[in-house]
């Protein structure tokens, strides 16, 4: 095992105290803490601690692969980690985005760099050669924005905003012929050929609202507006569905609140940005602790409130349509949008004996939220009683990621641990690898794969704690 350091990422929409009481040694830093990475992207890698020395953990993999990754994972996806672990802390709403294709993404890398922009260019939209997926696990309450809402849903919380924006969006949903609609298919990709009525729709309304103001049409539909006002009015508008007998279900007033909820949020801090009226068309998401989602390649998404942890493919390509002072890329993320109305995929949640097991599905990541020395681990785990989560009771999960042949992160979230590999030889030990590490909280090490099963536990009986365990999902 190998002690590791995860990489501050300090934007404006961080936390000024969230993630500094969870890793303690960050509690030193000024402003706005948004993200930690521990991982090995290329441009910003984990330091790893060899010893007496630092390296980077991208560094120190491409020096041994085999010994850090294992065969299987290094035959896979060669001298790279395939995942990277983020822990993030949401203060104020950030970007309307969405993540590349896997095609897209090599394209548009190479595309970036013939153009000779720069890797670290705030200009940048593709910084590595990667699509990218990612799945979020709750640790505080969270609150997101994620895929397209059923479009009944989106027609109601359109029409209760009073403004003919709004309102265009309303016809082009239901279909209605309009002259701005051809520009609008000017930006469907390739793709669109095999969709249907409803996601050419959608892509029209949507459409509309991240390019209002970039002069592509000459309507009055473009001027320049503060969206609070009009949101929370709309809000309040629907706050009474349902009151006078109308035929709205719960579930559609519930998620005509709850999208506008998010839009409202989103507008204290972006006011004047038409982009809060795509989070109208949006499934508006709460996790609670212990709770996770997936987002696939082109499914757009806007985190509001919370804290979580994110495992992903190893890939920092984001495009961005709105809510956000970075850089926009509006026609390459129209490009990979998938804009089809489904409900929020859920990873695949396994109670262990010690925890929580999530698996997205991919073999590139899975995660454990883990849990040692308490009374009833589920509830320890996530913080919450397991009965509200519908855990799959399992003890046919195999491998877990304890007993894997696997690269492995392991973060204490809180108490104190002990864990423990069995492979760890002489000469491993004097090139800086340790069979048993104490942990507290904020602590992390990299498992390399040679080490072979690690255990955890909190070395006596009256120490414990929680922990996060990534692996590779194979």
């Amino acid at each position: 095992m190998i002690p590791i350091r995860p990489v501050p990422k300090p934007y404006a929409w961080g936390s000024h105290d969230r993630l500094q009481s969870l890793v303690p040694s960050m509690r030193d830093m000024r402003g706005p803490l948004a993200e930690l990475w521990y991982g090995g992207h290329p441009q910003s890698p984990s330091m790893v601690v060899l010893g007496d020395d630092e390296m980077a953990l991208d560094a120190a993999i491409r020096r041994d692969p085999e010994h850090m990754l294992g065969t299987v994972v290094s035959r896979r996806w060669g001298p790279a980690l395939p995942y990277l672990l983020k822990m993030i802390a949401v203060r104020t709403p950030l970007s309307l985005q969405v993540h590349p294709l896997d095609f897209e993404a090599r394209a548009g890398f190479h595309r970036e760099n013939a153009a000779g922009v720069p890797l670290d260019a705030d200009v940048r939209s593709f910084r590595d050669e990667r699509g990218k997926s990612e799945m979020v696990v709750a640790l505080d309450d969270f609150r997101a924005s994620i895929g397209f809402a059923p479009v009944a849903l989106q027609l109601a919380a359109l029409r209760l905003i009073d403004h003919d924006l709004a309102r265009l969006m309303v016809r082009l949903l239901e279909g209605d012929a309009v002259a701005m609609s051809s520009a609008a298919d000017d930006c469907m990709p390739p793709a669109a050929a095999s969709w249907g009525r409803s996601e050419r729709n959608i892509f029209r309304a949507f459409w509309l609202a991240v390019t209002a103001g970039q002069g592509v049409c000459d309507c009055d539909v473009w001027k320049s507006t503060d969206w609070l006002p009009l949101l929370i009015a709309a809000q309040d508008r629907a706050s009474r569905m349902g009151a006078v007998g109308g035929g709205e279900t719960s579930f559609m007033i519930d998620g005509v609140r709850s999208a506008l909820g998010n839009a409202v949020d989103a507008a204290r801090t972006f006011p004047g940005d038409s982009a809060v009226l795509a989070l109208a068309m949006m499934n508006a998401v709460h996790l609670a602790p212990g709770m996770g989602a997936f987002i696939s390649t082109g499914v757009p998404h806007a985190y509001i409130r919370g804290t979580a942890v994110e495992i992903m493919t190893n890939s920092d390509n984001v495009l961005r349509a709105g809510l956000t002072v970075k850089h926009r890329d509006v026609p390459n993320l129209l490009r990979n949008l998938r804009p089809s109305p489904e409900p929020v995929r859920r990873p695949e949640s396994f109670a262990v004996a010690d925890g929580v097991l999530y698996r997205p599905g991919l073999d590139e990541f899975s995660l454990k939220y883990g849990v040692v020395n308490a009374l009833d681990p589920y509830a320890a785990a996530v913080g919450v009683s397991s009965d509200a989560h519908p855990w799959y009771e399992t003890s046919a999960i195999a491998p877990p990621p304890e007993c894997v042949d696997r690269p492995r992160v392991l973060v204490c979230l809180s108490g104190e641990l002990r864990s423990r590999v069995g492979r760890v030889t002489d000469a491993d030990a004097n090139r800086g690898g340790l069979r048993t590490v104490a942990m507290r909280q904020g602590d992390a090490v990299f498992i390399p794969a040679a080490d072979g099963p690690v255990s955890i536990d909190g070395g006596n009986e009256t120490t414990g704690g929680t922990y996060l365990l990534a692996s590779t999902g194979l």
